[in-house]
């Protein structure tokens, strides 16, 4: 249940914002030129871990929420959870780099 609730908060489409868990939350310092670059490589590595997951032992192991105890989902949910985040990431990228007063 939480799974999928998760999921389809963190989806692109999801219009509701949401504010980082002090733990999850990024640094306010400047920020690294290459963390576009970064991005796309975890994104690369991600992908290569995802492809040798078993679908079946994926469904069937439970995991606990790093951020909320209470909540758990199955570890290919939370591969789901993970990649909806990373795309509304994208998509926020996208938006910001659009606004006409973004530096170019």
């Amino acid at each position: 249940m939480f799974g999928r609730m998760l999921i389809r908060s963190q989806a692109p489409t999801a219009t509701r914002k949401f504010k980082a868990d002090p733990s999850a939350q990024p640094s306010s310092s400047d920020i690294d030129p290459d963390v576009v670059h970064r991005f796309a490589e975890q994104q690369r590595d991600a992908g290569g871990a995802t492809t040798r997951l078993d679908d079946r032992t994926a469904a069937a192991a439970v995991m606990t929420s790093p951020f909320a105890t209470f909540i758990t989902y199955s570890v290919l949910d939370g591969w789901r959870l993970v990649v909806a985040h990373n795309w509304r990431h994208v998509e926020q990228a996208r938006r910001v780099t659009a606004h006409p007063g973004f530096p170019r």
